[in-house]
């Protein structure tokens, strides 16, 4: 301090604290956004190694007293997060912004509908918003992107059958069946109707079970005769316009089993 004269008057001269703290802080953060929960590792930086006090706010209610916490969001939102610390002398404090976003995720759900002998309509069922992706695995080495697929299983077997779904946010979710046949009932049974032919018809009788639907296919695999029959037990099917071939029967019954017979048909 140091006195000086103006004018004969005499006046003080000495350094002035005006307020300005030499402290600083900021952090560092392991993931801004994520789809939830989002887990995240904090570490508080300060220029001065003499910080007795650290003060975190994740910003939804949650606090922390160390230098280094780690926090997981479990609610949808951008997140505000601020550190406060101190050296004993001075408090500062950091914000930043909106630093955490945290991104729904869908929920994967879907319906199976027996269309056929291993012929399935998948239904997608799944909630949550923005969701622009779908996957299905159907279990026997075939894939789909479509959102509600038809797939033809070909034969009998077990099969997995799964969906994932991802969302705009690239959050996504899985959901499977393990025996997509079973869960439907899509059985075979060779031995419960009775298969006869007579010139220009053919006979099914089914004791057991009602007949649901039958069906005619050539040996390219084309449908060329189908109709439902109403559950009855004896049907008749005219054939007077099919050519002399091959072919392949197919019986389906109310309870969703099936049976399949190979029949030569000869027009006299």
């Amino acid at each position: 301090m140091q006195m000086k004269y103006i004018f004969g008057i005499s006046f003080l001269i000495g350094l002035i604290n005006i307020g300005y703290s030499q402290l600083q802080v900021t952090f560092s953060y392991t993931a801004g956004s994520g789809c939830t929960p989002v887990f995240v590792s904090f570490s508080g930086l300060a220029n001065s190694g003499n910080i007795t006090f650290w003060e975190w706010d994740f910003g939804d209610g949650v606090t922390a007293n160390i230098q280094s916490p780690s926090h997981s969001y479990t609610i949808v939102g951008a997140y505000d997060v601020s550190l406060t610390v101190s050296n004993g002398v001075d408090t500062v404090n950091y914000t930043c912004m909106s630093c955490i976003n945290v991104y729904p995720n869908p929920n994967a759900s879907f319906t199976a509908d027996y269309i056929s002998p291993y012929i399935v309509q998948f239904n997608d069922q799944s909630t949550g918003i923005n969701i622009t992706n779908w996957y299905w695995d159907f279990g026997d080495m075939n894939t789909d992107t479509v959102q509600n697929p038809i797939h033809d299983y070909g034969t009998s077997g077990i099969y997995e059958a799964y969906l994932i779904v991802t969302n705009a946010y690239q959050c996504l979710s899985s959901i499977y069946i393990p025996n997509i046949l079973s869960m439907l009932n899509i059985v075979e049974n060779e031995n419960n109707a009775i298969i006869s032919l007579s010139k220009g018809e053919i006979i099914i009788k089914s004791s057991l079970k009602k007949i649901s639907k039958i069906s005619i296919s050539n040996v390219k695999g084309e449908l060329v005769m189908s109709f439902n029959t109403k559950d009855s037990n004896i049907n008749t099917i005219n054939i007077e316009n099919l050519i002399n071939g091959f072919y392949l029967l197919t019986i389906q019954f109310e309870d969703r089993t099936w049976q399949t017979k190979k029949v030569i048909i000869t027009q006299q």
